[in-house]
């Protein structure tokens, strides 16, 4: 005979096994203060997009009010937020950035 116990288990495992970290995306707010080159540095260093993709996604936060710059896993999602808005505050910006579940 088998255990039930040990086919449940089994089940968990390959179910747990299975599941991918969910992801959260970045979204940059805009504000009347934060300067359009912090915003396109701080995409480029951080975020790592050329040039063009960070003009771009700097102009949709200044038109739109907010633009999506990338989906992570919720600690790195939370962790460039963080950082991008604690150095934005060390040079006096009031920029936001907020973190979404995709």
């Amino acid at each position: 005979m088998s255990d039930p116990t040990l086919k449940n288990i089994r089940k968990t495992s390959k179910k747990l096994k299975n599941k991918r970290p969910r992801k959260y995306c970045v979204v940059f707010l805009n504000d009347d203060v934060t300067s359009f080159d912090f915003v396109i540095n701080a995409l480029v260093s951080r975020f790592h997009v050329s040039s063009d993709e960070a003009e771009n996604m700097a102009y949709k936060v200044h038109t739109e009010g907010l633009a999506t710059v990338g989906s992570f896993t919720c600690e790195i999602a939370e962790t460039l937020a963080y950082e991008v808005m604690k150095q934005a505050a060390e040079i006096g910006f009031p920029l936001k950035l907020t973190t979404e579940p995709v």
